[in-house]
């Protein structure tokens, strides 16, 4: 794991959702809503859901190889 090692880039922790922000509108409810598909688009297995989650990437025409 990367925290094993001796050095330390003294970079902040990863960018993750909290709960549910109900209470968002505008930017922020976009920022939020952006940080949230991020983040479960990289907890889905093997990019299966990967574009259900993740919409800001459009694949036209792409082949996604295994």
């Amino acid at each position: 794991m990367p925290q094993n090692g001796r050095k330390n880039d003294k970079a902040h922790l990863p960018i993750h959702p909290t709960p549910h922000a109900i209470n968002l509108s505008g930017d922020k409810k976009r920022v939020y809503e952006f940080i949230t598909r991020q983040y479960l688009a990289c907890c889905s297995k093997k990019c299966s859901g990967h574009l259900e989650v993740y919409v800001y990437k459009k694949w036209g025409g792409m082949l996604l190889l295994d």
